[in-house]
């Protein structure tokens, strides 16, 4: 299991879109099982990815994603993400 975050200069909203395209079905064809306003889950592969997107206190958006099974395609993500500073894994 990989826990990881950054921050990005980009909206939450973007990069919701910017997840489901890259892990849904134009992506990686994950089957998205459940969205919200911030957040996007999938399952597939044996594994499962659950991204979440929020406003941080400094005003840039924090992103968030847990993933199982699907770890270097989450940091393929984040090195793709629009202006992000990636967080170690936590």
């Amino acid at each position: 299991m990989l826990n990881m975050e950054a921050t990005t200069k980009i909206s939450p909203q973007e990069v919701i879109t910017k997840a489901l395209a890259f892990f849904g079905p134009t992506g990686y064809n994950l089957i998205l099982r459940d969205q919200s306003e911030n957040g996007l889950y999938f399952e597939g592969g044996g594994g499962r990815v659950n991204v979440s997107a929020s406003i941080d206190q400094y005003g840039t958006t924090k992103v968030e994603i847990v993933s199982t099974e699907w770890d270097y395609q989450t940091k393929k993500f984040f090195e793709e993400l629009p202006h992000a500073k990636t967080k170690h894994p936590f």
